[in-house]
């Protein structure tokens, strides 16, 4: 922020154009386009639609059994017309028994797999909406209820749940929380408002079967450049319930509760999937987004460049602090590196708390705000980047010791993404530099 309002004042009064000026003026541009939208969410209060039948799939590989315990426990609670659980990958025995304890229906394929696992269980029903649920999410009482309200409206072709963590005392925890606290306020809201909820997490996410089927073959067998993901199935799906013709919506009062990682690696490998799916999947739908589905086509776009332009900023920066010609004037007196230094460290943290307001729930939150921005800055930005970057390798699930795993392939296709991204960054340099313009 004060670096903004400097370089702001000096394009003003001295003519010297600033790059930075245009990027910090498109985030907060970006922003109120998200956060808008949300100020018209209304959430769907129509009577449960009780007429239509539930059939509930928990896929599971290596899941710890009390988690695991938790998690049936609160669906039973729920009363699903229907319960299956479809172990994948080694035999687990300890899972089984916790489903005979609850009476719930289970069944076992030898080959880990998280979409085949799907496919065995929507196999099983024939109920009009499917519920599928990760093994570490834990329903709170009304989760189904709401979930089904959704589809009273005969638009709606899949929905979504508010979803938390649950572990969120350790640093991971927490800002694994906040990215789940910013999506409830904003983007969820205000993507739902178009009818356009862009992923239905796989955490629980509810959808009219008759989409499935319409779908199974690609969802099984989908390749995208020569190369089949297994992970980003809720992506997946999610693509093809607006390729139906439905809308995706949010259902805010439905809210469930999920594990953040452990470890940093943990993170690390779960940020590197997520980073990988959302990228292919942006890339894949993007011509359909343009013709049909505008405001999400704007929003995942927009999110898979700005890491970009970022770091394009960045470099920018630094080429010009080598320049013996850098000497450009300024109303701030920049040989006082201390107090740059201080104006630039607060000016960062009162912007993202602007940004970060609406999610901040008590005091400690804004003590943490530094840290967030490290976080984000310097680690989930990289990821993010690097998962373009890599799009097309590995389709490793990498976070369960027993999940699905294939032979890695030398192909040269699976280059492209990294040429695409150093294209792009070295284009905007280049930009950059042509019109002379400074952080």
């Amino acid at each position: 922020m004060f670096s903004f309002y400097i370089q702001l004042l000096d394009w003003i009064k001295f003519g010297v154009p600033s790059i930075f000026v245009l990027y910090y003026i498109f985030t907060w541009v970006h922003w109120l386009i998200r956060a808008i939208p949300s100020i018209f969410f209304k959430p769907n209060v129509d009577k449960y639609s009780s007429n239509l039948k539930t059939s509930v799939i928990i896929p599971v590989v290596d899941e710890e059994p009390v988690v695991f315990a938790r998690v049936i426990k609160s669906i039973v609670e729920e009363k699903p017309d229907q319960i299956i659980v479809v172990i994948n990958g080694p035999r687990n025995i300890e899972l089984e028994k916790i489903c005979k304890d609850y009476q719930v229906k289970y069944d076992w394929i030898e080959k880990s797999g998280k979409r085949k696992a799907i496919d065995r269980g929507i196999s099983l029903t024939n109920n009009a909406i499917i519920v599928l649920v990760d093994s570490d999410t834990i329903w709170t009482g009304n989760t189904l209820k709401y979930l089904v309200n959704e589809f009273s409206n005969n638009d709606v072709g899949g929905t979504t749940a508010k979803q938390r963590v649950l572990n969120n005392l350790s640093i991971i925890g927490w800002f694994a929380d906040v990215g789940e606290r910013l999506r409830n306020s904003l983007t969820f809201k205000s993507m739902s408002v178009f009818g356009q909820v862009g992923c239905l997490p796989g955490r629980t996410f509810a959808m009219r079967r008759e989409i499935y089927t319409n779908y199974q073959d690609k969802f099984l067998n989908e390749k995208f450049f020569g190369v089949f993901k297994e992970y980003s199935d809720d992506r997946t799906l999610t693509n093809y319930i607006l390729k139906s013709g439905y809308k995706t919506t949010y259902a805010y009062s439905s809210l469930v509760y999920t594990f953040a990682p452990k470890t940093w690696k943990q993170y690390y490998k779960q940020q590197l999937r997520w980073a990988r799916g959302g990228q292919y999947n942006n890339l894949r739908m993007f011509w359909f987004y343009v013709t049909h589905k505008l405001y999400l086509g704007y929003m995942f776009t927009v999110d898979m460049l700005i890491p970009m332009l970022y770091v394009s900023v960045v470099i920018n920066f630094l080429i010009n602090l080598t320049k013996s010609d850098n000497y450009k004037p300024s109303v701030f007196d920049y040989s006082n590196v201390s107090l740059l230094v201080t104006f630039i460290i607060i000016g960062a943290i009162i912007s993202t708390g602007l940004r970060l307001i609406l999610v901040m729930e008590k005091f400690s939150d804004w003590l943490k705000i530094p840290l967030y921005l490290i976080i984000s800055g310097f680690f989930i930005t990289p990821i993010r980047l690097y998962g373009f970057a890599t799009m097309l390798a590995n389709s490793n699930w990498e976070t369960r010791k027993n999940g699905y795993s294939r032979a890695e392939n030398f192909n040269l296709i699976k280059f492209v993404p990294l040429l695409i991204l150093t294209t792009i960054i070295l284009s905007l340099v280049t930009i950059f530099q042509y019109t002379h313009t400074g952080i």
